[in-house]
């Protein structure tokens, strides 16, 4: 009875750190050696509560915090001389590597791992960047003692400067300018640290004073009043990149790469044994490496006054991008709105990710199997859920939950690394040209070694079209098309609309009620970007529509019924007719919502693009869109007296989908293709714009005059020589209007160029970055559950 007494009380309490005696040496001031059996013997005594690796990681994520917060606030007093953080970091990177050969995992690496999580986590929204790497790198590293200092001369302006554990003196003459002192670092790196030397450079160094225990830049260190002159004497040097001469982090994350790699390729041999097991231990490296790429450097200009004055979790990149006041923090299965639908802020100075581009540069210099093709190959079969972890040492409800968050863990790692890279390089990274030579497994050409779960680019099609209306998967499909060549010739080839079109089509017509949905009870904002999901969406629809087997098929294809456009049910159908009902209805939307120019031409450009190749047997309803968008923008541009430079704005876009929309009417009712389009042509008769009438109504507007033209004189010979009975149905009318129409003369269209304009083609920019960038870290905070990787931002 006292047994089962104390079980039953047990289980109402709050879950306790076993082994914390551990974890009191770890933060207390004594270094614990590398080569200490403590870490191989003590450290697995640590032990997390396991419901708190378990149902309740996520949901207890907070409690973990508390657990380790105390132990954390006595580690960063004391790392700075112990040390025992970098070799914890290490014991980590060597325990990792261990599972190299396949054995089973223990379960004290799955503890270790979360430990880690927690205290980088701790550490990153503690500390800035130039500190992280002090106390992730360069730790242990003590100022001088009082009896060292007192041998010093007290005229001259030595300077102790330490690097890695290294420490080099340097003379007076060598600190008289910020200039003398950066060519002593310089010459002394080539010297003897030659593979960080080009580091110093490229982002530049900053210096960490070990007295006062804080980051100032060179302009602080000497020169006028600098402390040199206050009496300092010794500091660390610390380059704004990872180092690569005995590299902590460099080793933890080749050694994340060699684990999510083997995990994908050996899993179907068995690797490891309790599969389940590894599938955490993966969610958790993927949420350490995500935590440490989110870190932004802040700004150390010659202006500045000693270390910038900014909340270190506000230079966290998802916290710092993230829309605070609309934020709802959920991973659900369905559609979430507020990632799917927010806007991309204000671009604005780029900031430096000092860990995401060691990490980069990392995957272009790795061995044969952390390099960046294995990687992001790793990472698609997780999103695309290739890896189905079988183990029987979990449960098969909770195997199947990790696995899922496992393929979010690495979307967002992977579009991190895609997407927020290093821009603005003459030469692509080696992901860059990894990612844009991924190839399907069936036609592959080049052995890999080692031995490659291959990638399915049916399956990876498949996958992401049918969770399109989840977080960051619109995206996903953007940069695998517009990056990925053989991807994209496998895209062009598909003939089932369903495999592509249809998906995208039906989630792009969703945006408008989606977005008025959500501006119900809120003020409308004004002017500015477009959803990002549905931007990435439409510029996969102009990718698409550049090609001419694409638009050639979309009119032949007939869809026999369709039941997500408006809440209508069409009937037979064809795509080309789907296709440009959801264009005009986005168009339509984006004037009265978003007002974004950017969006505007990419509907524009989709429009023109399926016009080079001129549509037959558009469906009523299109016909009639294509005629009602016609007469009102005819009837907004023939008004003068635009006021402001907003109006200027969208009249610019007005004419442009104008022209747009005249040039698709225009190809429809050339030549033969008139007898081919009943639909329109009684549209036409039935609702014609005055300004089809009259093309001079718009002359001073700017529009294209030459697709006008023609349809005026279409339209008019339609009315002289196609007689229609207001009594008769739509099934009649149309036939007399086809029989009438193939008498049509030949030179009807004789006003248009015979010269085909060019197909719009989408290329990205250097812009492509500003816009992505914040989309993809946004997502991030509003994906991942509190106090994973980031705590939310509380604003007073």
């Amino acid at each position: 009875l006292k047994i089962a007494g104390a079980m039953g009380q047990g289980d109402s309490k709050e879950p306790t750190l076993e082994g914390h005696e551990v974890l009191s040496q770890i933060v207390g001031p004594v270094r614990i050696p590398h080569d200490d059996p403590y870490w191989t013997s003590q450290l697995r005594h640590l032990r997390i509560p396991r419901r708190l690796l378990g149902k309740e990681y996520y949901t207890g994520a907070r409690q973990l915090d508390q657990m380790f917060r105390d132990y954390f606030l006595r580690l960063v007093a004391s790392n700075e001389c112990s040390g025992n953080f970098v070799t914890m970091l290490r014991h980590l990177t060597e325990e990792l590597r261990r599972l190299r050969d396949g054995s089973e995992i223990p379960q004290s690496v799955l503890d270790l791992a979360v430990a880690v999580r927690v205290f980088v986590k701790l550490f990153a929204e503690t500390c800035s960047a130039p500190d992280l790497l002090f106390h992730f790198e360069h730790a242990p590293c003590t100022a001088l003692s009082e009896e060292e200092a007192q041998t010093l001369d007290p005229a001259a302006e030595m300077l102790f400067v330490s690097f890695k554990g290294f420490q080099k003196k340097l003379a007076a003459a060598e600190v008289i300018s910020p200039q003398s002192l950066m060519k002593a670092i310089n010459d002394w790196f080539e010297a003897e640290f030659p593979a960080d030397a080009p580091s110093l450079g490229a982002r530049g160094v900053v210096f960490r004073d070990l007295a006062q225990g804080d980051v100032v830049p060179i302009h602080e260190i000497c020169g006028p009043e600098g402390r040199i002159d206050q009496g300092c004497r010794d500091v660390a040097v610390i380059p704004l990149a990872l180092p690569v001469t005995d590299g902590v982090i460099r080793g933890l994350l080749t050694e994340i790469v060699h684990f999510s790699v083997l995990l994908t390729n050996q899993q179907a041999a068995g690797f490891p044994r309790n599969e389940g097991t590894a599938i955490q231990v993966q969610c958790v490296l993927s949420e350490v490496l995500l935590t440490l790429c989110c870190v932004m450097s802040p700004s150390f200009t010659a202006a500045s006054s000693g270390a910038v004055a900014c909340s270190c979790l506000e230079l966290l990149a998802p916290v710092h991008f993230a829309n605070l006041t609309t934020s709802v923090r959920e991973e659900a299965d369905g559609i979430s709105g507020d990632s799917f639908l927010m806007t991309a802020p204000a671009q604005g100075t780029r900031p430096h990710f000092v860990f995401l581009e060691g990490f980069v540069e990392l995957l272009g210099s790795g061995d044969c199997v952390a390099n960046a093709s294995h990687f992001l190959r790793s990472m698609m079969a997780h999103v695309t859920g290739e890896v189905d972890a079988v183990g029987d040492d979990l449960p098969v409800a909770v195997v199947q939950q990790l696995t899922r968050r496992v393929a979010y863990r690495s979307l967002m790692v992977l579009m991190v690394v895609v997407c927020c890279g290093t821009p603005g390089h003459l030469q692509p990274s080696a992901v860059e040209s990894s990612f844009a030579e991924l190839e399907d497994a069936a036609l592959a050409t080049v052995a890999d070694a080692p031995p490659q779960r291959g990638l399915s680019f049916a399956s990876i099609l498949r996958v992401v079209t049918s969770r399109l209306s989840e977080h960051l998967f619109p995206l996903l499909l953007y940069v695998l098309v517009c990056r990925v060549k053989k991807f994209r010739q496998f895209c062009l080839a598909q003939t089932d609309p369903e495999a592509l079109l249809i998906p995208v089509l039906r989630l792009l017509q969703s945006v408008p009620g989606l977005v008025d949905a959500r501006s119900q009870g809120r003020e409308i904002p004004g002017a500015g970007p477009a959803p990002p999901a549905a931007t990435s969406l439409l510029l996969v629809l102009l990718i698409l529509s550049s090609d001419k087997s694409v638009c050639q098929e979309a009119s032949k294809t007939v869809v026999a019924e369709v039941r997500w456009y408006e809440d209508r049910v069409l009937q037979d159908v064809n795509v080309v007719s789907l296709l440009i009902l959801v264009v005009l209805r986005t168009a339509q939307w984006n004037f009265g919502a978003s007002k974004d120019p950017f969006f505007n031409g990419a509907c524009c450009a989709i429009l023109s693009n399926v016009a080079l190749h001129s549509p037959e047997q558009l469906h009523w309803m299109a016909a009639a869109k294509l005629v009602d968008i016609a007469k009102l923008l005819g009837r907004g541009l023939s008004r003068a007296g635009i006021r402001d430079e907003q109006e200027k704005a969208l009249e610019s876009s007005a004419k442009n989908l104008f022209s747009a929309v005249t040039q698709l009417l225009s190809s429809c009712l050339e030549g033969h293709k008139l007898a081919r389009n009943p639909a329109l042509a009684y549209s036409l008769l039935r609702s014609c714009p005055p300004q089809l009438h009259d093309p001079s109504i718009l002359a001073d507007s700017g529009t294209d005059s030459q697709y006008t033209n023609h349809v005026c004189r279409v339209v008019g010979w339609l009315e002289e020589h196609c007689e229609v009975d207001d009594s008769c149905d739509y099934e009649t009318c149309s036939k007399q209007i086809v029989n009438d129409a193939r008498k049509a003369p030949a030179d009807l269209g004789a006003s248009l160029d015979s010269r085909k304009p060019e197909p719009f083609e989408y290329r990205e920019s250097d812009a492509t970055y500003d816009f992505f960038l914040p989309v993809v870290w946004r997502t991030a905070y509003h994906v991942m559950p509190p106090h994973v990787c980031w705590s939310p931002l509380k604003l007073s």
